[in-house]
C-alpha cells in the first residue's frame, strides 16, 4: 500500500512538472520567436521594430564593454553605427520564469561598427520582461568568441 501511494505521488509530481513545462515552453517559444525577429530587424535595419523591442530601462553591454541604453541603441540605429549584412542565430536556449525570461545563444554575423569590420561569432544572453502582455528586452550582454 505504501509503495502504491509513493508511486502515485511520483506520478502526480511528474504530471505536474510536465504541465508546468508545457506552459513554460509556450513562453520560451515566444522568446525564441522574438530573437528571430530581432535578427530579422537587424538585417532589415528596421529601427522602429528594434526600438519597440527595447524596454525604456534597457541596458546592453557591447562586446567592447561599453554599456548602451535604449537611447544609445536608437541613436546608433538611425546613424547606422552598427550595420549587419548577415546574421544567423544558433545554440539558443530560452527559459521563462513568470514575467521574466532569458535566452542564451550565439550568432555568426558579418557586420561593421563605425565602419570597422566586426564580423565573427558572438555568444550572448538577452533578458526579457513581460509587461502588459508584451515581452521587451531589458538587459543583454555579448562577447566575441575568440578564433
Amino acid at each position: 500500500m505504501v509503495r502504491n501511494v509513493g508511486t502515485c505521488a511520483f506520478a502526480l509530481a511528474v504530471l505536474c512538472c510536465a504541465t508546468s513545462a508545457n506552459a513554460a515552453s509556450k513562453e520560451e517559444q515566444e522568446l525564441l520567436r522574438l530573437e528571430a525577429q530581432y535578427a530579422k530587424s537587424l538585417l532589415a535595419h528596421d529601427c522602429k521594430a528594434l526600438s519597440a523591442m527595447y524596454a525604456p530601462e534597457d541596458l546592453l553591454r557591447s562586446p567592447t564593454g561599453k554599456f548602451l541604453t535604449k537611447a544609445d541603441l536608437d541613436e546608433g540605429c538611425k546613424a547606422k553605427t552598427y550595420v549587419v549584412t548577415s546574421y544567423v542565430n544558433h545554440d539558443l536556449s530560452a527559459h521563462a520564469v513568470g514575467d521574466t525570461g532569458y535566452v542564451f545563444g550565439a550568432n555568426d554575423e558579418n557586420s561593421t561598427v563605425d565602419g570597422k569590420n566586426s564580423s565573427g561569432t558572438y555568444r550572448w544572453i538577452d533578458v526579457w520582461h513581460k509587461r502588459n502582455g508584451k515581452w521587451q528586452l531589458v538587459a543583454g550582454q555579448s562577447e566575441l568568441v575568440a578564433k
